[in-house]
């Protein structure tokens, strides 16, 4: 072997390397993850261990004050995450962004989507309620579902997505429950909602 080709062998292993060590939760490293998540600990204050234990509320449909707020619980209390409500997909995209940017530690962002992003969203795409979805004999078709919300989801920067609802639908005097239950039965319900959660799963 030349000495060039061999410096350019070690500079791709260097690279990879490094690559590694800049996301090990791209890896299945559990060591390597673990060092890093505590290398990150271990390098907060105590104000700002606190604080990410808090997952705040946004509206990208309140106005330019509600959202200084939200910058400020970033910047000035650390927040550990933040859950999005109503407002708009474009809206909340580049707010997603933008308050990623500004927080040293990047926060984990969730919303309920139960049926997809319009539950909170203006202008994106619904899936039947868990009521419909209940009615389905075939659980690879909740699969689906799930994943198809999954991409949705992530797409707009989402790590979590507080769904399914897996309420058992019992309670004719709870309003809240209803349509977003997959019915009265536990085990179709447990079903649904496994089949639901492996297709979010499935898509990240």
């Amino acid at each position: 072997m030349n000495k060039q080709f061999l410096v350019t062998l070690l500079f791709f292993a260097v690279c990879i390397s490094h690559g590694q060590q800049m996301d090990p939760l791209a890896t299945e490293d559990h060591q390597e993850q673990q060092h890093w998540v505590d290398s990150i600990y271990n390098s907060l204050s105590l104000e700002e261990k606190i604080g990410q234990l808090y997952m705040v509320r946004a509206f990208t449909d309140k106005g330019e004050t509600h959202l200084d707020q939200v910058r400020e619980l970033v910047t000035d209390y650390h927040v550990g995450g933040v859950i999005f409500s109503t407002g708009g997909p474009y809206r909340q995209a580049a707010f997603n962004n933008e308050i990623q940017e500004l927080s040293r530690v990047k926060m984990l962002m969730a919303m309920d989507a139960e049926w997809g992003l319009s539950m909170r969203l203006d202008s994106t795409f619904a899936f039947p309620y868990n009521m419909v979805l209940g009615a389905v004999k075939d659980n690879s078709l909740i699969e689906q579902v799930g994943k198809h919300i999954g991409e949705h989801t992530r797409r707009l920067g989402m790590h979590i997505n507080f769904a399914p609802d897996v309420d058992i639908n019992t309670n004719p005097n709870n309003p809240i429950i209803g349509n977003r239950s997959f019915g009265e039965n536990r085990d179709n319900v447990t079903e649904k909602a496994l089949a639901f959660m492996h297709g979010m799963q499935g898509a990240g």
